[in-house]
């Protein structure tokens, strides 16, 4: 009877503190994150004028976000943001009256958090108009000089809307 005894007082703190660190482990504490899921739609602007006059592969390009991201009913990524775009195909214009043109690919935007969120589905295009009739013409008729002739620089004006999307979930503090 003795050793029953000896045994159960040494049992029962074990068994309460494995009862303890079970309700401990079953119980999770509200986390203040939130998931943004990938594939949503985030509407984008060009800050200022974008143009071929001064541009190399590689640059990098701002965009503005133009309206609050929210999941949950909490913004997480707010208007304004800025959201970065990269140069990954750039052509100067060239003679014969070959006009310039640029490929930008979006490449992420910035949470609330500071988290980085990658996009993806954001390509922005330009090209500079071409006078290759107008060179061609002019060289058989006035001067072959005119073959010299360049086309336009190609400009994304200010205010541009475009979209992307994320590209995988990212988890967001609150």
């Amino acid at each position: 009877m003795k050793n029953l005894i000896e045994k159960t007082w040494i049992m029962k703190p074990i068994v309460a503190i494995m009862i303890l660190s079970f309700i401990n482990l079953s119980f999770t504490f509200a986390e203040n994150k939130v998931v943004l899921k990938a594939g949503t739609f985030i509407p984008l602007e060009v800050i200022s004028e974008i143009t071929t006059a001064n541009m190399t592969v590689g640059q990098l390009i701002d965009f503005k976000v133009t309206k609050d991201v929210s999941v949950e009913g909490n913004v997480v990524i707010p208007y304004g943001a800025i959201a970065k775009g990269q140069v990954t195909r750039f052509e100067k214009r060239k003679g014969i009256g070959k006009g310039a043109s640029v490929q930008i690919q979006l490449k992420s935007v910035t949470a609330k958090d500071g988290t980085e969120i990658i996009l993806t589905g954001g390509n922005l295009s330009e090209e500079g108009n071409s006078k290759l009739a107008l060179s061609i013409v002019l060289a058989i008729f006035v001067c072959p000089f005119f073959l010299l002739l360049k086309g336009k620089h190609a400009v994304i004006p200010a205010g541009t809307a475009l979209s992307a999307t994320v590209a995988s979930d990212v988890y967001i503090e609150l």
